[in-house]
């Protein structure tokens, strides 16, 4: 199914907020291939709501292929931004649609990038108490929990919940761009936002472990080890990984193995 991948926890939440609350509009931002998008177009056809994407234009002329493809057979409408456009001017441009769309009659649910928020973070909340039960299950009384981070929603959810549930597990996020000052100050913001908006939260303070050796070029760019990586990976153990976000991951955590 195209309706997988990590965003689908978060759009669990997120999605029944918007039903909640009465949005018939789901807008969200990303790049033109993005995974969040494709999952947030397919989440509101599965529910009747529309869905507006703004994008972020990657290098090169635009292609009808893979998630932006899927995006459009979901029947979700779009815009497409430079990445100067983006880093300038999406602030406006998320206020002026949420400002047509209830003048039209459609009011929006404006969800950030990733779906990385104080209504997503409770996806990796609920994750990490199914984790709770795994780990008893099957008697693990130590681990690393490892996963690639780029938005920073699923990394402060798993280390939220793993702190609130006690869990015998050591979260560690590989950055797929950025640093990791830039992450565990995220971490930070996005967490004391749940707090402020959410009383039942325990106040408890987070301390994220983010590597950024393995970014490589940056967001949606990996160098030539993350490739040989992935095609070593798939030849030896028929296990598909993407050099955007598992590859760059699954690189810097063996190179930590290593040392």
């Amino acid at each position: 199914s195209a309706l997988t991948g990590n965003k689908i926890r978060k759009l669990e939440f997120i999605a029944a907020h918007a039903l909640e609350r009465g949005f018939k509009t789901l807008v969200t931002c990303g790049g033109v291939q993005s995974n969040h998008c494709r999952a947030t177009a397919l989440v509101a056809a599965q529910l009747g709501l529309d869905c507006h994407l703004v994008l972020r234009a990657d290098d090169g002329p635009e292609q009808n292929t893979g998630n932006f493809m899927l995006d459009q057979l979901a029947g979700a409408t779009f815009e497409i931004l430079s990445a100067k456009e983006w880093t300038s001017q999406l602030k406006a441009i998320y206020a002026r649609l949420q400002s047509e769309f209830a003048e039209a009659g459609r009011p929006a649910l404006m969800i950030p990038t990733g779906g990385s928020d104080s209504l997503g973070v409770w996806g990796y909340i609920a994750a990490t108490e199914e984790l709770r039960g795994d780990l008893n299950e099957h008697g693990i009384q130590r681990a690393a929990l490892t996963l690639a981070t780029g938005s920073a929603g699923t990394q402060t959810g798993l280390t939220a919940g793993v702190a609130m549930f006690d869990l015998p597990l050591d979260v560690v996020a590989y950055a797929v761009c950025d640093d990791s000052d830039w992450f565990n100050r995220r971490v930070a913001r996005d967490w004391q936002a749940s707090l402020a908006r959410w009383p039942q939260l325990p106040r408890i303070e987070l301390l994220p472990k983010t590597r950024d050796h393995s970014v490589g070029p940056g967001y949606g760019l990996a160098d030539a080890p993350v490739y040989e990586l992935i095609a070593e990976l798939t030849r030896l153990e028929g296990v598909v990984l993407d050099p955007v976000y598992t590859g760059k991951a699954f690189h810097g955590l063996l190179a930590d193995l290593r040392e």
